[in-house]
């Protein structure tokens, strides 16, 4: 029994010396430092593409160097790889919108709330991108969505009241409004609103 436990450990000492596992750590280094090239560098000598992980990290690593169309690239590999991961599909969104690709940020927050339809983050960002296309209609669905879920979340309340201003629901304004400032009665937004339903 001590001879297997001694190798097991062997084993996982082993592992935990890889040069897959020496890459990561040094591309946490160079990221602290803000040396995201070298970071990513790092990750691609011992690149192996079937790795959901690198493919994620070299994605995170290359947006924050802003090479946007790289990123992009890797967390596409890494979405193959695991088609229902929504950190992901949200770690796409990131330089596909710094690209102004509103179209595939569009598809991928409907992909993960097909995962989860909950999400709180793909439901207020697919609601702004609507809201600012000037698209109300789908804007309230998912705002309403996300203010139902919580009832006091500041901006789940601002982005539904200003939506239902823009498709001229005054009343129903005027009701999320008043919320709103119950819970921030300095908010300057709600007063602004408070007084264009007066």
């Amino acid at each position: 029994m001590l001879l297997i436990l001694c190798l097991w450990g062997g084993i996982l000492f082993a592992q935990s010396e890889s040069p897959l596992n020496k890459a990561f750590i040094k591309s946490f280094t160079l990221e602290e430092k803000q040396n995201y090239n070298a970071a990513a560098q790092t990750l691609l000598n011992v690149y192996q593409e079937d790795s959901y992980e690198t493919n994620l990290r070299i994605g995170w690593l290359l947006y924050k160097a802003n090479k946007y169309k790289e990123s992009i690239i890797y967390y596409t590999r890494a979405i193959n790889l695991m088609p229902y991961s929504i950190e992901a599909k949200l770690g796409a969104s990131l330089p596909a919108s710094s690209l102004n690709l509103w179209d595939s940020v569009l598809k991928l927050y409907g992909d993960v709330l097909m995962v989860d339809s909950k999400n709180t983050k793909a439901l207020y960002n697919t609601g702004l991108i609507y809201y600012n296309r000037g698209s109300y209609i789908q804007a309230l669905r998912y705002f309403k969505e996300l203010h139902n879920l919580y009832p006091t979340d500041y901006d789940a309340i601002l982005m539904h009241g200003w939506t239902n201003i823009k498709m001229g629901k005054l009343r129903e304004a005027k009701v999320i409004f008043n919320q709103l400032l119950l819970l921030y009665p300095d908010d300057e937004s709600g007063l602004e609103a408070i007084k264009i339903l007066e």
